[in-house]
């Protein structure tokens, strides 16, 4: 994180507000890191575990995911390649959905880790 030292003429406001500064970038580069590592094993458990029967294997194939920050953001994006993955999705009373049970299956585990990293050494 880097040493923080005290300035010359600045305020305890100005220290803090520096501080805080420096862990919100801390635990967001933290957070980065936590998605990035979540993002192919996420896409690796959707691709071994698809509900349907592969006729092409274009659909396995193109199921993705990429991780998206900004704006003190982080987003893991789980999706699929092909116009027709919305309806696996929703169509057949989820039936062949893959996206939420992967959502299911790894939620918790990055909760569990994003509220250590929140917690902090």
């Amino acid at each position: 994180m880097g040493e923080l030292k005290w300035e010359r003429g600045a305020t305890p406001t100005d220290m803090f507000n520096r501080l805080e500064k420096k862990l919100k970038s801390k635990k967001l580069a933290l957070l980065t890191l936590l998605a990035t590592r979540y993002a192919p094993q996420a896409e690796a458990w959707m691709k071994m575990n698809r509900p349907w029967q592969d006729r092409t294997s274009h659909a396995r194939q193109t199921l993705h995911t990429w991780v998206e920050t900004g704006s003190g953001r982080v987003i893991l994006w789980l999706a699929h390649g092909v116009e027709y993955g919305v309806n696996l999705e929703y169509n057949f009373a989820g039936r062949y959905a893959i996206i939420a049970p992967t959502i299911d299956l790894f939620a918790p585990l990055i909760l569990d880790d994003v509220r250590a990293v929140l917690r902090g050494p």
